[in-house]
This record gives C-alpha cells, structure tokens and sequence, in this order.
C-alpha cells in the first residue's frame, strides 16, 4: 500500500507533466500506468525505447515506477540510474533510488564537482596567463607579478588534476543486479561463493568475460557474478 502511494506521487509528478512530449503511445503508456496495469505500462514503455530509439529521463523513470509498482526493484533501480545519467540534478529521480535502495547515488555530487573545479580550473588559469603575460611585459614589478603567477598556476594544475579524477570516476562503469544472486572467487559456479548480493545493489566493473563481470561493492569487495544477474547502468 505504501509503495503504491509512494511511486502514485512519483506518476503526478513526473508522468503527468510528460504528456507535453506529444508523444502518442508514450501518453497510451502513462494511461495505462494510471490505471493501475502496470505490466502493459511497463511493455508500452520498453517498446518505446526499443522501436523509437528514444532516449529520455522521463520514459526511464516512467519505466522504471511501472518496474517498482511490479516489484522488480532491481530492474526499477537500473532505469532510474539510467534517468539519472541524463538528469543527474533531479530531485525526484534521486528520492526513488533511495527510496528502493536506502542509499543516496554519489553520481549527482561528481557531475557537481567536475563543474565546479572546471569553472574553477578555467579562472585560476586564465589569471595565471594574464599575470604571466604581465611579468614579460612589465619591467619594474617583475617579481610582483611572477609571486602571483607561481601560486595560482600551481593551484590551476591541482584543479585539473582533480578534474581528471572526478571525471574518472563520473565515467566510471556501473551495472545493477537485476535479481538476487552471489559473487564468487572466480568465474565459474564451481568456485567458491564469498557473499550474497540483493537485487538493485549498483557495482563497479572491474573487468569481465563472456559470462561473467568481475566486480567490486561499495564496500571493498571484489568477485564474479554472473552478467544474467546484472545490467550495465
């Protein structure tokens, strides 16, 4: 009952307002969800994405409700992180996934701060060139302007080396566990199982093969798991 009201206040908030794409069996869609048929919801909006090659926040998170409202929250949280990667500030979208997954996704505050020290690395330069550019051309306040330029420069290279990282780390690959399954010490069902892993748990990869991604938890943790159990984000 709780869920129902939850991802019903989610539909008046994003579906509705969705309507205005004039999209006609996205709307077909949304009509279904709001009467409670989630399962052809859910189809109608694969097959939008599917057939119309259609790319948008608002048909994953419409999607990934009707996957919620069906109880297949792995596969809700895989749409919703998906939305998230197109609408990385959407208030609503962050709220569903900690809603399902009683964590909040890191990845609005690294789009946040990979702005931010860009913004901040193209200042900090464009002064130090502009002092630099001054201490060539002057010649009595030479070692004035070169005191200004060493720090700021050097402050520069450190905002583009956080730059860097932050992007590493903003493009770093995520799948989500789609149902639950377990992770072994190696790729093979054979090898030993290390711990259980409940579905809408969003992993690194590390590396993978053709059955198997070789992945790491927010914990630390690193195995295999079987790629039937997950999908990349």
């Amino acid at each position: 009952m709780f869920r129902s009201i939850i991802f019903s206040l989610f539909f008046l908030i994003i579906i509705l307002p969705s309507n205005l794409f004039g999209n006609e069996v996205f709307n077909e869609a949304n009509e279904l969800y709001k009467n409670e048929l989630y399962t052809e919801a859910n189809s109608a909006y694969k097959n939008i994405i599917t057939n119309e090659n259609t790319f948008s926040s608002a048909i994953y998170f419409n999607l990934a409700s009707s996957s919620a409202m069906l109880g297949n929250n792995g596969e809700a949280v895989l749409w919703y992180e998906r939305a998230l990667r197109i609408s990385p500030f959407d208030k609503d979208i962050n709220r569903a996934i900690e809603f399902l997954t009683n964590e909040k996704s890191n990845y609005p505050l690294f789009v946040f701060l990979n702005y931010l020290f860009v913004l901040i690395f193209i200042t900090l330069f464009t002064f130090s060139v502009v002092f630099f550019i001054l201490y060539i051309k002057s010649k009595k306040r030479k070692h004035f302007f070169m005191n200004l330029f060493l720090p700021i420069f050097t402050l520069s290279i450190i905002f583009f080396v956080s730059v860097i990282f932050i992007k590493s780390k903003v493009n770093t690959e995520y799948l989500v566990v789609i149902k639950n399954t377990n992770m072994y010490e190696g790729a093979s069902l054979s090898n030993q199982s290390s711990i259980s892993i409940n579905e809408g748990v969003k992993l690194f990869i590390l590396d993978e093969n053709e059955n198997w991604f070789y992945v790491k938890n927010s914990f630390g943790t690193i195995g295999w798991i079987e790629k039937l159990s997950a999908r990349r984000i």
